[in-house]
């Protein structure tokens, strides 16, 4: 998959953060790094190209991923931090 990766010019990667990872049972993450071809899936259905960019989407729009056929659906939502009052 490195090679795969390395030869993108023009790509949307997403990521899951931190907490979306740990909330993945060990036994599948295991399950992914003893099948390559499952962990490239995985790795694929991340995969947008060409690239996009935030200001080209529109909230709850589908985006065609890397494996064919499969879309992902874009959410946008405002974080607001709140400061407590002196």
């Amino acid at each position: 998959m490195g090679p795969t990766l390395d030869s993108l010019t023009n790509a949307t990667l997403f990521a899951p953060n931190n907490y979306a990872i740990r909330a993945i049972p060990d036994e599948i993450k295991q399950s992914w790094m003893n099948n390559p071809e499952k962990l490239k899936q995985v790795l694929t259905y991340h995969l947008i190209q060409p690239g996009v960019r935030q200001a080209n989407l529109a909230n709850n729009q589908l985006v065609e991923t890397g494996l064919k056929g499969q879309s992902v659906r874009m959410n946008f939502y405002q974080s607001v931090r709140i400061s407590p009052g002196k």
